[in-house]
């Protein structure tokens, strides 16, 4: 009886934990991240699809995927979201976030945004993922920038200043 449970509960995590693509496009609406996130804290991981070491932490970030959704079903505490961008197909959201190496590791929560920094295996990954980031500064996501804001910056650009204040 009691292996059948496990096996059940197997069964389930494998099919609830489907790590989320996020892009440009999809960014803000799915988390919500600079307006309070209500769906939930974002465990967002930026990787380049030739970089060798974000091919490395694929498997793990899987394993780290798996273990978040079983620990929202068994009502631990965790309800983190778990997704993914590629940063070639989504520039613009490695230059939102300040994003100056890959793979890197982003926790979205409350309107704050905090970077993990330790080894990539699933244990240090879900720790930060659900307590954690208490250690690490976070800082206040950035807004999604305007059509104008973006109107402005390639102006600025035809003209040779590129990112300039206003």
């Amino acid at each position: 009886m009691q292996l059948r449970l496990h096996l059940a509960i197997l069964l389930v995590t494998v099919t609830v934990a489907t790590c989320k693509v996020l892009n440009e496009d999809s960014f803000e609406h799915d988390t919500q991240a600079s307006t309070g996130a209500t769906t939930g804290d974002w465990l967002v991981k930026f990787f380049h699809p030739q970089c060798q070491t974000c091919i490395e932490l694929a498997p793990v970030w899987e394993e780290v995927e798996t273990q978040l959704a079983e620990m929202k079903l068994q009502g631990m505490g965790a309800n983190v979201n778990v997704a993914e961008v590629n940063i070639e197909e989504s520039p613009a959201l490695m230059e939102r976030f300040g994003i100056k190496a890959i793979p890197s590791i982003l926790l979205f929560r409350h309107n704050k945004m905090y970077t993990y920094a330790g080894e990539n295996t699933q244990k240090e990954i879900v720790h930060f993922a659900t307590e954690g980031f208490q250690s690490v500064q976070g800082i206040t996501v950035p807004k999604e920038k305007t059509f104008v804001d973006k109107i402005i910056e390639k102006v600025m650009g035809l003209f040779g200043q590129g990112k300039t204040e206003l």
